[in-house]
């Protein structure tokens, strides 16, 4: 089994699984708040960036309105936002066209309680636009391998990840060749590194899981094959003491591929939060 996993020394080198660093994140990191358009043209998103720190993207404001600013509020309604936190600079007169800033909160103020966020206009008590931080759905990017029988593998996932919810969350592939042997590598950054006649999509320092085998069809070559593993399960286990709420994390599956060049498959991949 080992042959397979050490193809040379690149491949020793990228597959190694060295310790992560043991800082965890803030448990909401990720998480979003979509605003949407009441009044004077409010839209764009804001992401929790840690306990006291906001980041605010494709912003767009006409600079309207009398003593305007962003509100934290425990929800997302009027009557939270009246009692909320006020945040960031004052809003009015200053346009903003797909604007891109952060927001520190206040000293000694944290995002603990607060689950939305409001451009509110303190005169009127009205909000022009707002939205509830909820955890992002997991997302595929970078590019797969076209294996040796002319498939794309692809990645899979279902569920929502959770470092506490009894939810599933499993990550698969599909259309990798049958009858070979596949795992899952996994880490806390993402990369676009040209790897063995393919892309690595997971930064260093990488993890991965023990070997499946792909099954499918039986006494022939063909792209039947597929891999399941249950991701909940290696979050909630303890075994990985990075896996934590608001955690960040990116998976793509490399596959044994005798025929193709360097004898390696690899699936497209997909990045994650884990949630509280």
């Amino acid at each position: 089994m080992i042959r397979y996993l050490a193809i040379g020394a690149l491949a020793a080198a990228c597959l190694s699984t060295p310790a992560l660093s043991q800082t965890s994140p803030y448990p909401r990191a990720g998480f979003r708040a979509n605003l949407s358009t009441i009044a004077h043209e409010v839209d764009g998103f804001v992401t929790i960036v840690d306990e006291d720190t906001l980041l605010v993207e494709n912003f767009y404001y006409d600079g309207l309105g009398i003593v305007v600013y962003f509100y934290l509020g425990a929800q997302n309604n009027a009557n939270a936002f009246n009692n909320g936190l006020e945040i960031g600079p004052q809003l009015v007169g200053t346009p903003f066209d797909d604007a891109t800033f952060t927001i520190d909160l206040p000293p000694g103020e944290t995002l603990d309680g607060y689950n939305a966020i409001s451009v509110w206009c303190v005169a009127a008590g009205v909000s022009f636009g707002q939205g509830a931080f909820v955890p992002l759905p997991p997302q595929t990017y970078c590019t797969a391998k076209v294996n040796s029988e002319g498939c794309t593998p692809q990645i899979q996932f279902s569920g929502s990840p959770s470092a506490s919810s009894a939810a599933p969350f499993s990550i698969g592939a599909t259309q990798v060749i049958n009858e070979k042997s596949g795992l899952l590598l996994y880490g806390l950054a993402a990369d676009n590194l040209p790897f063995q006649g393919g892309v690595l999509c997971v930064g260093a320092p990488r993890r991965r899981t023990p070997l499946q085998l792909s099954g499918g069809s039986s006494g022939m070559t063909d792209c039947s094959g597929a891999y399941f593993f249950d991701f909940r399960s290696r979050i909630q286990s303890g075994v990985d003491s990075e896996l934590v709420a608001g955690a960040e994390v990116f998976a793509q599956y490399w596959q044994r591929d005798p025929q193709a060049s360097f004898g390696v498959g690899l699936t497209n991949a997909v990045a994650f939060h884990i949630a509280p």
